[in-house]
């Protein structure tokens, strides 16, 4: 166990202690998203839902 990251051992066993991530930029994964889920549900906040189509064609207008 790593002593500077105690909260490793709050952790279940199987659960692994670092994740490796595509190596594309952070707004790729909201493209992806889109793509692939274009009528899920991305976010709720307060009583409205907006898909990842929809996140994802707003945030390209910004």
């Amino acid at each position: 166990m790593n002593a500077d990251r105690p909260w490793l051992k709050s952790y279940e066993p199987g659960i692994p202690s670092t994740l490796k991530y595509p190596d594309i930029p952070l707004q790729q994964f909201l493209t992806h998203a889109a793509e692939r889920f274009p009528n899920n549900p991305a976010t709720f906040f307060f009583g409205n839902k907006i898909t990842y189509k929809e996140l994802n064609e707003l945030t390209n207008r910004c």
